[in-house]
């Protein structure tokens, strides 16, 4: 079962048809739609109608939460230490959703962008969560863990450590290979390696690993 979380991560009105597309399919193949707070006004650009909004309304524009029934809405106090992405991302797996999407979780806000990366690491193993973007997939590795990236060859992956170090690292698939390797957040070799296939498989053994895949549009 598929949940998408929708964010309010860039402005969704100017956006090029190919893309309105991207985010509306993502929204027809999911089983239930989360808006945290104003992700409800990228739902509304797109003409996505949410199941349930989540957190303190301080973005949301207020004319399209009245039009929505007021049992979809739960509202969270301005000050508390969990953002509005965390709580919908933690409402998903306590509803049971085995599957994740965030969209659109990369924005002009570099903190906002890091902290939705991070909060995929709190969810619970055996969900997959993600970060989807019309050219951009992020996901993360944490603790010993195997994951298979499907794409396109010359599509390319990069891969960044977001302990101190990620250890008993193997790619295979990828121009630039790896046997037991490591990656230290003091170094850069795991960026643009790039897909030479359809397939590729990354492993660790320790560590947590962000992985960004740029998808050929």
């Amino acid at each position: 079962m598929r949940c998408l979380i929708l964010l309010n991560g860039r402005d969704c009105r100017g956006l090029s048809e190919k893309d309105r597309m991207f985010y509306i399919k993502k929204a027809e193949e999911s089983d239930f739609i989360i808006c945290a707070d104003g992700g409800v006004n990228t739902a509304h650009a797109l003409g996505i109608r949410p199941d349930l909004i989540i957190g303190d309304m301080d973005s949301a524009e207020a004319g399209i939460l009245r039009s929505l029934p007021k049992d979809r809405i739960i509202i969270y106090p301005r000050e508390k230490d969990r953002t509005d992405g965390w709580l919908a991302l933690h409402k998903a797996v306590e509803l049971g959703y085995d599957e994740i999407l965030v969209s659109p979780g990369i924005s002009s806000r570099p903190d906002h962008s890091i902290a939705n990366i991070q909060m995929l690491l709190s969810v619970p193993k055996g969900i997959s969560a993600r970060i989807v973007e019309p050219d951009l997939e992020i996901l993360v590795l944490e603790g010993e863990g195997k994951i298979w990236i499907k794409g396109e060859k010359g599509e390319r992956i990069s891969l960044l450590p977001l302990s101190e170090k990620v250890e008993g690292v193997r790619l295979s698939g990828l121009k630039y290979p790896m046997e037991n390797g490591s990656f230290s957040v003091k170094g850069t070799n795991g960026i643009s390696n790039e897909m030479l296939g359809n397939t590729a498989e990354i492993s660790i053994k320790t560590g947590m690993l962000g992985i960004f895949h740029y998808k050929n549009r």
